[in-house]
């Protein structure tokens, strides 16, 4: 079966080497060519071939594509890439590709030589036959014989008588000859056409005579040994046979003469076989040299001793714009820059003598008058004797190389220049660069961090799921921006915002990460000024409101404080006067509350809550909170509705949004909240009111703090702006939709925790609850409040307790020599020195002390402030009289555990 090569390149010369190479090589192999990938599909859907050489750098689809297009159409065609290119990446993705083998042109015909045979099937003929045009004078073109190697010599013997060739065969050493008998003109034109060494003509041959035998001999193959045989008396005709073309006539006592005739033409088929792989080989070795100097990168020329051109490969013709017949004959001079030509003719002339010359780098000059920077190395030409007869140039184009050269200096400085820090490292994570601005922004050098990972700036301000992200897209191949926070080589933090992005190779490979990253430390710095710069402003504005909300508190205090005096007779008058007034202390610590959780200065606390128990026991205040024109409607989902959450910041988001939606009915009107689950894991409170709706143009800014369509005094525009900062502290959403007219829906979505362990919201306990008495025991109160302090120790020798009450740390110093304390309750915030610290100096002295700080901050405050060392539990103020008697109660009998407590007064 015919083998068959599709030969796939762009350049018309490489294929037409390759063809020839391949007919001179493999002669029973089929060549089909294609100069583009488009072509070569095309060819392979009509018939897949044994083999194809692909040129890597084909126009349209390269080659690396094309095979992999190639293999999917047909996958039993082997592929060898052919390429100019040498380099491990190129040689991979080739393999990836599907391809075989890769080839490089430089040395393709002996890479080519080895490989072909073992994808074809057979193995390279030692004796390469030469082509028809290489045949002598009247030779055929398909003479098997003539191709093999030495072995018998064959004899044709011209006779009607076949014993006449036993008889000469019998005077000749066995298998030293192959004997054949032709008795006609058309037989012996026949074994002409097949081949033979030596022709035996005898006189009496029968129709053939030897004149006609002779003939048809020189007509056919004149380079034959042809002897006549028989009487040869007649010495005419002896002189017409060699005449027309015999050696030698012999008569039959002469016959034995035959071995040396048989040895003459042993030796001559000797010598045409040698010769013949001579040629064989110089052809050979031709294609190899003009595939070589056809396809390398280089060019190559050569000069006579008088530095003109005589050869010149088409490479330097085609980059330099030139016609062949303009090049040869002219000096080398000519095509070099003016500047450069004494270097080139130092060169030239050195190497005349004899010298080896170094590369050097020059100018040469294109026809259009370009020029191309190229390195040149000249060798001379030895000939016969060792005379120097010429010399052989190659150059090689670094234009580009010099391009690219100078835009990395330009783009290196630039790099070394720049504010940016910029760090590469490998696919693996290893620093290979860094820039001096990364040397001053960490504080460490180069030497430092070359081959380190860039986990030594670590802060341990990020989760690792930050770092799992970034790597992740890096590796897909995308890029990665974001803001991170890292630590420098002393230990202090900075910000950067950064990008990092793949880096690839020309087969698209991703062999590096180049990070540039922009020092934002003193912008986050100066956003937070600004931000707080921002919030001062809008003091003002929140004075005025808050101011206005606390002088009608303290105005409806004040009254009823009054009432009490004139109803002191009245038991029951002075009940309904206390209850009022404890809505408005309450009210004025709600006001309080917003504030605190607006500046973002108490935390959540979260803890596992029934969402439906929440809304239970806050509908009571919500009654009290909402005008009485108001219909309240509770409708809650059936089952519990588990979440993570502060349960006061749960409360607050609910009285916030009911007041809101109260606010929006002055008119009366139908307030709903409704509690519902969806079926993704999440849960949600919807608040609903039937007002007038939010105008389209001001919904995206209700959640601004300080923004209220409320007149003047009315509100602060605080209320929305803490649920939003409340819902998004428990990692929730809030979602607004109003129509005009028809009323508003605030839904409040909150993750669902998993509903084991649920705590349920507890109810506030009325101040008529059963108060926990004292036994006695002694508790120092310090509070520099005149009237707080004395509120609270009335309340506490009421309990039961022996109280005694100071203004300042300093005093209660003093009783350090009186009788041990039992308990301390002691305000946070005092003049020189402060609760805590005073708590620490007292536990001391007296180490059984149990401490109880209170403050009008929050808690986050209170430990910020407060020695580890130091036993205690804390009241946010305002708090009521039953929380203080049960934290006192609770304090006195806990043990000395270590720790910071909290108590469940008012949250």
């Amino acid at each position: 079966m015919q083998r068959s090569i599709l030969i796939i390149d762009d350049n018309d010369a490489v294929r037409a080497s390759l063809r020839s190479w391949i007919a001179t090589t493999f002669p029973s192999v089929s060549c089909v060519e294609a100069s583009s990938g488009e072509e070569a599909l095309s060819l392979v859907r009509e018939s897949a071939p044994d083999l194809a050489l692909m040129d890597i750098g084909l126009p349209g689809i390269n080659g690396i594509e094309a095979t992999q297009r190639l293999k999917e159409i047909a996958p039993d065609t082997k592929v060898i890439i052919v390429s100019i290119h040498d380099a491990d990446s190129y040689r991979a993705a080739a393999e990836a590709a599907g391809a075989s083998g890769y080839v490089s042109k430089q040395h393709m015909v002996t890479e080519l030589s080895a490989l072909l045979p073992r994808f074809l099937g057979h193995q390279v003929p030692e004796d390469p036959a030469p082509s028809d045009q290489a045949s002598g004078p009247g030779e055929s073109g398909s003479r098997a014989y003539d191709r093999a190697s030495p072995g018998p010599v064959r004899v044709v013997v011209v006779s009607d008588m076949p014993a006449r060739t036993e008889l000469v065969a019998s005077l000749t050493s066995p298998g030293t000859a192959e004997w054949r008998t032709v008795a006609d003109e058309e037989a012996l034109i026949a074994e002409l056409a097949v081949g033979a060494d030596i022709i035996l003509v005898w006189q009496e041959s029968g129709s053939l005579t030897p004149e006609r035998a002779l003939e048809v001999i020189r007509r056919e193959r004149n380079d034959i040994l042809t002897v006549v045989v028989g009487r040869c008396d007649d010495e005419e005709a002896v002189m017409r046979y060699i005449e027309l073309g015999a050696i030698d006539c012999l008569s039959r006592r002469r016959l034995p003469r035959i071995n040396a005739i048989l040895s003459q033409a042993a030796e001559r088929r000797r010598l045409a076989v040698e010769r013949r792989r001579a040629a064989a080989a110089l052809e050979a070795s031709e294609a190899r040299y003009r595939l070589i100097a056809t396809n390398t990168s280089d060019g190559i020329f050569t000069l006579d001793q008088e530095g003109r051109v005589t050869f010149v490969t088409p490479r330097w013709l085609q980059e330099g714009g030139y016609e062949e017949a303009g090049v040869l004959g002219r000096h080398m001079a000519d095509f070099v820059a003016p500047e450069h030509r004494s270097v080139a003719w130092e060169t030239f002339t050195r190497s005349l003598v004899g010298e080896k010359t170094p590369l050097c780098e020059i100018e040469l000059l294109a026809a259009d008058g370009a020029r191309r920077s190229v390195e040149l190395g000249i060798s001379s030409l030895i000939g016969e004797g060792g005379r120097v007869t010429g010399q052989i140039g190659v150059f090689r184009d670094v234009t580009e190389r010099k391009r690219a050269e100078e835009d990395r200096r330009r783009l290196a400085a630039a790099i070394e220049q720049a504010a940016e820090t910029v760090v590469i490292t490998d696919t693996d994570g290893r620093i290979q660069f860094v820039n001096p601005a990364f040397e001053v922004l960490t504080g460490y050098s180069r030497a430092e961090v070359l081959g380190k990972n860039p986990r030594i700036l670590k802060s341990g301000q990020h989760p690792p799921e930050l770092y799992r992200e970034l790597w992740d897209t890096l590796l897909s191949g995308r890029t990665w921006k974001g803001h991170l926070i890292n630590r420098r080589k002393d230990g202090t933090l900075f910000e950067e915002d950064a990008v990092i992005s793949p880096v690839r190779d020309a087969v698209g490979t991703i062999v590096n990460f180049a990070a540039v990253k922009r020092d934002v430390t003193q912008e986050v710095a100066l956003e937070a000024q600004l931000r707080q710069s921002q919030k001062m402003e809008v003091v003002g504005e929140l004075v005025g409101g808050v101011a206005h909300d606390f002088n009608n508190l303290l105005q409806a205090m004040l009254s009823h404080t009054q009432l009490l005096r004139s109803q002191s007779t009245d038991p029951e008058g002075v009940l309904a006067v206390a209850q009022e007034l404890e809505k408005h202390v309450n009210r004025g610590a709600w006001l309080t509350r917003q504030l605190l959780l607006f500046s973002r200065r108490e935390t959540a606390r979260l803890e596992r809550l029934d969402l439906n128990d929440v809304v239970r026991n806050t509908t009571q205040m919500l009654r009290r909170l909402v005008r009485s024109n108001i219909e309240l409607a509770i409708e809650l989902a059936s089952g519990s509705m588990p979440v993570e959450a502060d349960h006061g910041q749960l409360e607050q988001v609910l009285m916030n949004l009911a007041v809101n939606a109260s606010d929006a009915m002055p008119d009366g009107g139908k307030l709903v909240i409704r509690t519902g689950n969806f079926s993704h894991g999440q849960v949600w409170m919807t608040v609903e009111d039937t007002g007038q709706g939010i105008p389209e143009a001001i919904r995206a800014r209700i959640f601004e703090p300080f923004f209220t369509t409320k007149r003047a005094g009315k509100g602060t525009g605080l209320g929305l702006a803490v649920v939003q900062s409340i819902v998004a502290l428990h990692n929730g959403k809030i979602e607004v939709e109003s129509k005009l007219g028809q009323g508003t829906v605030f839904k409040v979505i909150l993750s669902r925790a998993p509903s084991s362990e649920l705590r349920s919201a507890e109810v506030v306990q009325p101040l008529t609850a059963q108060l926990e008495p004292g036994r006695g025991e002694r508790i120092l109160v310090v509070e520099d409040e005149d009237a707080a302090r004395d509120g609270l120790q009335r309340f506490l020798v009421e309990l039961g307790y022996e109280a005694v009450a100071v203004s300042r740390a300093e005093e209660a110093m003093a009783l350090l020599d009186d009788r041990p304390f039992d308990a301390l309750l002691t305000d946070l915030m005092l003049p020189a020195m402060g609760g805590g610290e005073l708590a620490k100096k007292l536990q001391e002295h007296w180490p059984n002390l149990k401490v109880l700080l209170m403050s009008g901050y929050t808690e986050d405050e209170a430990v910020s402030q407060v020695d580890g060392t130091v036993y205690a539990c804390f009241l946010q103020k305002p708090f009521n009289m039953a929380t203080l008697a049960k934290e006192v109660r609770t304090a006195l009998g806990r043990g000395p555990d270590p720790g910071f407590q909290r108590g469940d007064g008012d949250k």
